[in-house]
């Protein structure tokens, strides 16, 4: 019976481990998904969504690279306009 109870002992023990790395593993996720969220909106990025779901990061990012290159494009118009 003591064997039984220190075998019982010793998953809690490993499950109570487990769960402890699968709450950081989300807390961070969640933290690296505001902090991208928060480096795109002043590059005009609509982070929110719309009324059913939030953005995930992946959106968000390809918003991102989007407006990125809409700039460069611009700036290249603009350089090319400054050269004439």
């Amino acid at each position: 019976m003591t064997e039984l109870v220190k075998n019982i002992a010793d998953l809690q023990r490993q499950l109570d481990e487990k769960q402890k790395l699968i709450k950081l593993s989300c807390q961070d996720w969640a933290d690296d998904d505001t902090r991208i969220k928060e480096l795109a909106k002043p590059f005009g990025v609509d982070t929110d969504g719309d009324g059913y779901a939030f953005k995930g990061m992946v959106e968000v990012v390809e918003d991102l690279c989007s407006k990125l290159k809409q700039a460069e494009a611009q700036c290249a118009i603009d350089a090319a306009r400054k050269d004439k």
